[in-house]
């Protein structure tokens, strides 16, 4: 179920930030590529922040090499172009988010990748 909702939600963030001929600008490079060309790229990755998983504003088209190479290191490579995508105030949110203790613990509940897929 876990891995279901995972790729569900990566490419609906894939989509989200397309346009109308279904291609997305690389929040990495700044490079057009169609949708089914990339990544759907966490900053704070899912592997160490569980809770930002399924989090938009954490989520976004990067190149398949980029997501590879970060790995389970938070995008610092990449944070000044998400902090122009999406403004000082968005970024804020998503790092207050990131802290979020009580956002982490929910993850441990047995329901909430079902939630989360459905």
């Amino acid at each position: 179920m876990k891995q279901k909702a995972f790729r569900e939600f990566q490419l609906l963030m894939r989509l989200v930030n397309a346009d109308d001929d279904g291609h997305v600008t690389l929040v990495d490079t700044g490079q057009r590529v169609h949708y089914t060309k990339c990544d759907a790229g966490h900053y704070y990755p899912k592997k160490n922040y569980p809770h930002l998983a399924f989090e938009g504003i954490n989520c976004y088209p990067i190149s398949k090499n980029t997501n590879k190479l970060q790995g389970d290191n938070v995008g610092i490579r990449w944070r000044e172009q998400l902090l122009n995508r999406i403004g000082q105030e968005e970024m804020d949110k998503l790092d207050a988010l990131a802290n979020d203790q009580k956002a982490k613990s929910e993850v441990l509940d047995n329901n909430y990748y079902r939630k989360m897929y459905d």
